[in-house]
């Protein structure tokens, strides 16, 4: 299931709109719907994939404009990232079972 882009706020709102929606009709078909990363022993587990960018109106601050290059904004944006990694893994993962997918022999 893929949401569409959209600012930071809203963003939110559509995860947690589509996580409600889910859920309804998991149970109007006499099923369960989780989102464990890791719900059943012996599986592989399942995973929310959040793909970042930036703009500035609509130009993608990433790039160099015309070229497959990462700008210097670009660069500073992804090592921000890194840099921060540990402190983003609170609202990234912010529980054990957050880290239950990370098993040997299963995809990460």
């Amino acid at each position: 299931i893929g949401i569409r882009f959209a600012e930071f706020v809203n963003a939110a709102d559509n995860i947690v709109y589509l996580k409600y929606v889910v859920r309804e009709i998991a149970i109007a078909h006499g099923a369960v719907a989780t989102f464990l990363p890791k719900p059943i022993h012996g599986e592989n587990g399942s995973g929310m994939h959040v793909h970042c960018s930036l703009f500035s109106g609509k130009e993608n601050l990433i790039r160099v404009k015309g070229s497959e290059e990462v700008s210097e904004i670009g660069l500073y944006f992804i090592g921000g990232i890194l840099k921060h990694a540990k402190a983003l893994c609170i609202f990234t993962n912010p529980t054990t079972n957050s880290y239950k997918r990370l098993v040997k022999g299963y995809e990460g």
